[in-house]
């Protein structure tokens, strides 16, 4: 591999973890607001899951991926384990 191929490729791997540190960002805010939404169903006796709500979410992600030419399975993945952790920190609260 040539010096020019070697930075290239840095170049490439740079970009990718600057946008993975806005991923991880992004999660992090998301699952704050997670605790915000936890907080405001326990105070009114809703329970921590919406069955329709995550239909919806889910679908509307399935659509999200499909206009970006993802994977809607990767998608729905993803936001399955997100989901998994929101639950979580609802339940606690």
């Amino acid at each position: 591999m040539t010096k020019q191929n070697s930075e290239t490729l840095d170049e490439l791997r740079s970009s990718i973890d600057k946008i993975d540190q806005v991923i991880v960002s992004a999660i992090g805010k998301r699952m704050k607001l997670v605790g915000k939404v936890g907080r405001y169903k326990k105070n009114k006796g809703i329970q921590p899951l919406d069955k329709i709500r995550w239909q919806q979410v889910l679908d509307s992600k399935k659509n999200l991926a499909i206009k970006h030419n993802l994977s809607p399975k990767l998608i729905v993945d993803i936001y399955n384990i997100m989901h998994r952790n929101a639950l979580k920190i609802e339940e606690k609260i």
